[in-house]
């Protein structure tokens, strides 16, 4: 285990730990952002989480953020949260 490794193991064992939660969140979050709610319901939540994720996503610092949380569920063998964190990065950064 190098120095970078060490350095992430507590928030690589909160990921762990809480893993069912966090997936839990992302699957009803990526749902969310799916679904057609703003023409449906004639609401803006759908863009409201939009701007607040393109903000985050936007900034160096959130994508650095988001790379650590890639990684950490890579290190922990979380496919699950590592397809949906993968997920929500190309959505957001529009890379494909």
């Amino acid at each position: 285990m190098n120095q970078f490794d060490k350095m992430l193991v507590p928030v690589c064992s909160f990921l762990k730990k809480n893993s069912k939660n966090i997936n839990f969140f992302l699957i009803v979050v990526y749902i969310v952002l799916t679904l057609p709610i703003d023409s449906l319901f004639k609401t803006n939540i759908q863009y409201k989480v939009y701007s607040a994720l393109d903000g985050i996503f936007d900034n160096p610092v959130g994508d650095l953020f988001f790379l650590l949380l890639i990684y950490c569920a890579f290190r922990n063998y979380d496919v699950m949260m590592l397809l949906l964190l993968i997920l929500y990065h190309r959505r957001f950064n529009k890379t494909y």
